[in-house]
């Protein structure tokens, strides 16, 4: 019995050891843990999305993809509606969270091009000399948007979520209207530009209605 305590005691050691080195190898190889987690109903891009102040829990958005541009350069944008509701900041407390969760409205969607300066949506843009520059875009006839309309035409945003659209030159017309000259906006002055989305549905079928209006960017048109 006393020849054999020895080899026991070694087996017990290096069985100890195998486990050990097991265990530290699988530490080693698990992935780091993400700082930052994101569900659908907390983008964190929400919080970090500059936008203009705030009415009825909604907040209009005017992101510039650049700040400067050469004369004849398109000048993309990206815009639209934040559902910032009691506020972005984290919650503190699970009431406050779940409160946060109910928050949601309804509007009309970003349908129509923000150039018309008669749609309810539109540019304001202002040149390096501090004037404001005209839209030189022809109005167009709003459609009549009833009742019937509202599941298709709108959509629901609940807190921290936003609704957004890519508008690919300020300075228009789209590429789909090639034969179109002259542009909406007079972008061919160097200087420092500057711009705010605004936003003014006028049915009052339903969806929210009122008046939002965007940050304000700013770009330079160099030579």
């Amino acid at each position: 019995m006393k020849s054999t305590r020895p080899g026991w005691i070694t087996m017990f050691i290096s069985l100890v050891a195998l486990i050990v080195c097991v265990a530290l190898s699988q530490t080693q190889q698990k992935p780091p843990e993400p700082k930052n987690v994101s569900t659908s109903e907390e983008s964190p891009i929400a919080g970090l999305l500059p936008h203009g102040k705030v009415k009825d829990g909604l907040a209009a958005f005017l992101l510039c993809h650049r700040d400067r541009f050469k004369i004849g350069q398109p000048i993309p944008l990206t815009y639209g509606i934040i559902n910032v509701g009691s506020g972005l900041e984290w919650e503190t407390d699970l009431q406050e969270a779940e409160q946060n969760s109910k928050l949601k409205t309804r509007i009309w969607w970003l349908q129509n091009e923000p150039a018309d300066q008669y749609n309810y949506s539109w540019f304001e843009v202002t040149g390096p000399n501090g004037q404001s520059i005209p839209c030189r875009a022809s109005g167009g006839t709003l459609p009549n948007f009833t009742a019937a309309h509202v599941d298709k035409f709108s959509v629901v945003l609940y807190h921290r979520q936003f609704v957004g659209r890519f508008y690919p030159d300020l300075r228009g017309p789209l590429a789909s209207y090639p034969k179109l000259l002259r542009h909406d906006f007079d972008l061919t002055k160097p200087g420092t530009y500057k711009v705010r989305w605004g936003y003014d549905p006028l049915w009052k079928v339903g969806p929210w209605t009122g008046t939002l209006m965007s940050n304000e960017v700013q770009f330079e048109i160099v030579k």
